[in-house]
């Protein structure tokens, strides 16, 4: 089966949010799971790690908090879910070219 250009933009688009809102999250995570650790003091290479992700994180969202992360990454799955779901149904034989033999 092949793909339209419409379809090919679709699932970049889709693939391109899920990309960001998986940065977003794991980027949240790290920071939060590392936030309480025994820091060495002025190199600490955690400490750089959880600054790169915390820019990350303003570069992307602007500010966005963990729970906004959270809330952004449901909504982007139930709305692959839905346009997936919506994909499926569309689909007809005559979309399909299946012959039709009585």
């Amino acid at each position: 089966m092949k793909m339209t250009d419409r379809q090919k933009r679709k699932a970049v688009a889709v693939l391109l949010c899920m990309v960001i809102t998986f940065i977003m999250l794991l980027s949240s995570l790290y920071v939060l799971i590392q936030a309480d650790h025994d820091c060495t003091g002025a190199d600490c290479v955690v400490c750089l790690n959880i600054q790169q992700c915390e820019n990350t994180l303003r570069l992307i969202s602007s500010g966005a908090t963990i729970q906004n992360v959270a809330a952004a990454l449901v909504f982007i799955v139930a709305l692959v879910v839905v346009l997936y779901s919506f994909e499926i149904s569309t689909q007809t034989p005559v979309r399909q070219k299946v012959r039709m033999n009585n």
